[in-house]
């Protein structure tokens, strides 16, 4: 009966239920979507057993006057000498990772990131093992393990016991099978792990001297019982560091730190800020979503006064009421997650693009409880609140008309929602105009209208892929390098003349024609053609001290010319200061990035090209990528607040304007008896409009006022990493905030002008 009762009501109040349902729906989608990436993040290198024993090794870098880090790695050799200090509270190991390296297996090329690993791999950092006893395995040189799904994806349902891969023609046995890591881990996912002795056999054994300067990856575990300290092992890391290799024998100086491998992804500074952002967006998301739905139950007090009467003369106490909204709200809130997953299936191409990670990621089977306590707290707040509300309604509402004189809760709920659009709106107008200002601004070359791609070919010769791609006719030029500006650049210590310390020096080494075609600017000089000879930067010369003298200058001995000088250009980006740099040339059978200018239409010739190379050499796979789509992606951060709070802000003024169609119907429908007398006695359709506008504004305008304040306060700290800033932000805050009102004043003059036009006469009537 309770339920027959409850579907009645529903449907009595259909067009107010559709509003709820619609804003519910996309509050609660958004909110779900920004509360799993949180988890997700959270989530982070937990994935190993017994984790909270496991601890990451890292370095700090100081080289003359500038500090780097600190950042995961550290060299390989502490591994070993760690467990000599304390035999019997760690277990230790140290591997090394090489990326995107392309290996043969079973007929195929695919490309992999691969570790290089000791034999107590996997038992110090607990990972689970399928198959393979890696104690004995991984003391064997050209011996290897695969994961779970590379092993499916080569093999099928065959063992891959015994099978071999090819890497750098070199035969590596597969040995053994383990459980695949999640994406979310502080290192690149590894699918191969290779024995660590294969090193030697591969030529880096410098991979495991005491010089090597944070190239391998190392971690820790305290075994049962240890009472050691992470304090403590940074301490003795450093006195191993020292003692093997002193810091007089080595340009750079290290400081190592010890940190739980759960907590290195969370003290980056980046990822703090993307937690800080998140946070603030889906609290209030959530939030407001919560209180829209209250607002729009509490709104409708006045139509409902006399059925909750009725409900009580019959029997029902306060708790009875309760339960009924409590009910009423459940059942919206199943309504609205089946829309929800509607939404899903309708807008996954476009929420994939705008959020930080894919809805396949988010909505996975382990972050499913996420969704469940966003709903639940939706449930007992959006509940709890209206039901409390209408309990209270006296029993003798149902003889009499009931008007609702105390709105103050209406009120506070509509300043509350229209302060979060406003705030909202604010970091919108913040975080897009930075993004907007980093990609567009001069970084001193232009990489636009060009494609990048790795080269890691060996059926192919250089020369000849070369001239085939300079022979199509929407290609203006092709150059190759190794890396890409603002991204790829390697450092060396560079001596002044007069023996102040050196400097720290980016350097990077690029095919001449690279210069021209991304329009880098020669100031003096000419472009260096040997491999003794260099350009330097503006920045370059002031820090060495150089004056005027520039081009015939010998660095490092004698062994390199300075042939030409560059205007500063940004080596990574916008993140940090101009640094002193050199270019070196580099040969095409050397380089292994390679760029392709096209002639417009860009996007067009884009296809053409990916097209070509991939007919032209089908064994091969390929990974080419718009230049423009690289500084994006260099930008990820930036681009994924812009993303998240574009999302919250499309989410919140669909929501906020539900919620204020429902405040302004309630308003108007209280106020019809007054609006008919002032009609009476000569108000204009005009004046009456103008009242409630007037009304409304009370609580916009300071809504809108402390929202956009707020988001000028917070809004630069979320930007302040970078070297420049947006400008004209005040006249943005401004126009964003009027454009917020000029919106509430149009939703009103709709939903009231109706109400302003009836006969007053009808209206006068019913009373």
């Amino acid at each position: 009966m309770k339920f027959y009762y409850l579907i009645h009501t529903m449907l009595a109040q259909k067009g107010a239920n559709i509003i709820k349902i619609l804003s519910v729906a996309v509050g609660l989608l958004v909110s779900c979507l920004i509360f799993s990436t949180l988890a997700f993040f959270y989530g982070y290198d937990t994935c190993y057993h017994d984790y909270k024993r496991l601890y990451a090794v890292q370095t700090k870098w100081t080289y003359g006057n500038k500090e780097e880090g600190p950042h995961l790695g550290g060299n390989g050799a502490l591994a070993g000498a760690i467990v000599e200090e304390f035999p019997d509270d760690v277990a230790a190991t140290s591997f090394y990772l090489v990326h995107n390296e392309s290996l043969e297996a079973d007929g195929r090329t695919l490309e992999e990131t691969i570790a290089m690993g000791d034999s107590v791999m996997f038992e110090t950092m607990g990972l689970e093992l399928l198959s393979g006893y890696p104690r004995r395995d991984l003391t064997m040189p050209s011996t290897a393990y695969i994961s779970k799904s590379l092993a499916e994806e080569l093999y099928g349902e065959d063992d891959p016991i015994g099978k071999q891969l090819k890497y750098k023609d070199i035969l590596f046995t597969v040995r053994g099978v383990y459980k695949d890591l999640p994406e979310n881990i502080s290192m690149s996912v590894y699918r191969i792990i290779m024995s660590y002795p294969s090193i030697a056999v591969l030529g880096m054994d410098e991979r495991m001297a005491w010089t090597d300067i944070g190239g391998s990856d190392v971690f820790i575990r305290l075994l049962p019982g240890s009472k050691l300290t992470p304090e403590v092992l940074a301490s003795k890391l450093n006195e191993i560091q020292e003692r093997n290799c002193p810091s007089g024998e080595r340009p750079i100086k290290l400081d190592f730190s010890v940190t739980r491998v759960d907590k290195v992804w969370l003290c980056n500074e980046n990822i703090t800020r993307t937690l800080t952002v998140l946070w603030i967006l889906g609290g209030m998301l959530l939030s407001l979503t919560t209180f829209n739905y209250a607002l729009i139950t509490i709104a409708s007090l006045s139509r409902r006064a006399k059925s909750i009467g009725v409900h009580k003369c019959s029997g029902a106490s306060g708790w009875g009421i309760v339960g009924m909204f409590l009910s009423e709200t459940l059942l919206i809130l199943a309504i609205s997650f089946l829309v929800m997953v509607g939404l899903l299936f309708l807008f996954q191409p476009f929420l994939d693009t705008v959020g930080t990670l894919s809805v396949q990621r988010v909505y996975a089977p382990e972050l499913l409880w996420v969704s469940l306590c966003v709903g639940l707290f939706f449930f007992i707040v959006g509940g709890l609140l209206p039901g409390y509300l209408f309990s209270r309604i006296p029993v003798t509402q149902v003889f009499t008309r009931f008007t609702d004189r105390n709105s103050a809760w209406k009120k506070n709920l509509l300043f509350i929602q229209l302060t979060g659009v406003a705030f909202i709106s604010g970091l919108l107008v913040v975080l897009s105009s930075q993004y907007r200002e980093v990609v567009n601004r001069d970084m001193g070359f232009n990489m636009k209208g060009a494609a990048t791609f790795s080269l890691h070919m060996v059926s192919v010769k250089r020369d000849v892929f070369e001239s085939t791609l300079r022979s199509l006719p929407y290609v203006e030029g092709v150059c190759a390098g190794n890396g890409v500006p603002m991204i790829g650049r390697a450092f060396t210590m560079m001596q002044q003349d007069n023996g102040e310390p050196g400097i720290n020096v980016s350097q990077m080494s690029f095919s001449p024609g690279f210069l021209d075609m991304m329009g880098f600017r020669l100031l003096e000089g000419r472009i260096p053609e040997r491999d003794d000879e260099v350009l330097v930067n503006e920045t370059f010369v002031r820090e060495m001290h150089f004056g005027d003298s520039v081009v015939g200058r010998k660095l490092l001995g004698g062994r390199l010319t300075v042939t030409g000088l560059l205007h500063d250009y940004a080596q990574w980006g916008f993140f940090a200061e101009i640094e002193p740099a050199i270019i070196k040339p580099i040969d095409s059978e050397s380089a292994y990035t390679w760029f392709v200018k096209l002639s417009e239409p860009f996007d067009e010739n884009y296809e053409k090209l990916n097209a070509f190379i991939n007919e032209t050499f089908p064994s091969e796979e390929w990974y080419v990528r718009k230049t423009d789509e690289v500084i994006e992606r260099f930008y990820s951060e930036l681009h994924s607040y812009r993303n998240a709070s574009l999302l919250a802000a499309i989410s919140l003024v669909l929501i906020s304007l539900m919620g204020l169609i429902g405040f302004t119907r309630d308003e108007v429908e209280r106020r019809r008896k007054e609006i008919a007398v002032r009609k009476v006695n000569g108000a204009s359709t005009t004046g009456i409009i103008v009242l409630i506008c007037r009304d409304l504004m009370k609580i916009a305008v300071p809504a809108v006022v402390v929202g956009i304040g707020a988001a000028w306060y917070v809004g630069p700290d979320m930007v302040e990493h970078y070297t420049i800033k947006a400008s004209h932000l005040s006249i943005l805050f401004i126009l964003s905030g009027l454009a917020i009102l000029v919106g509430v004043v149009v939703c009103v003059i709709v939903m009231s002008y109706r109400a302003a036009n009836e006969n007053p006469v009808t209206q006068l009537k019913s009373e």
